[in-house]
């Protein structure tokens, strides 16, 4: 095998291991996502919880009104959860949340919106 050969080899082999460990970190961060919803977003933006006008899990509708797909919409949501708006508490309640479990939870959200079911 000539040494140009086994430098695309090579290189094939780094796309394939890059491309594993994004995918890698990007399911860890959706677990994240996941839990902190589960364990404290869940109260207010459960599908099933019609008493509180949260913005649901799932509803297309309404998640696009509050979050753009850019990184700007994002860092407004965060500042939303962290700070408080409205009748939503400072980090939903739970002060122990730093912000990167918050956005972690609101990419869940926005998952969901995109179509990705993540339940």
């Amino acid at each position: 095998m000539s040494s140009y050969a086994s430098l695309w080899r090579i290189a094939g082999v780094g796309c394939w291991l890059a491309g594993a460990l994004i995918a890698h970190a990007e399911a860890q961060e959706n677990e994240l996502g996941r839990s902190v919803y589960r364990a404290t977003c869940s109260a207010c933006h459960a599908p099933e919880n019609v008493m509180v006008s949260a913005p649901k899990l799932g509803d297309s509708r309404d998640w696009r009104r509050r979050a753009s797909p850019d990184a700007a919409g994002l860092e407004r949501l965060t500042e939303h959860a962290l700070n408080g708006i409205g009748a939503m508490p400072p980090k939903g309640g739970n002060p122990a949340l730093s912000r990167e479990q918050i956005q972690s939870a609101i990419e869940y959200m926005r998952q969901e919106v995109r179509g990705v079911p993540q339940r």
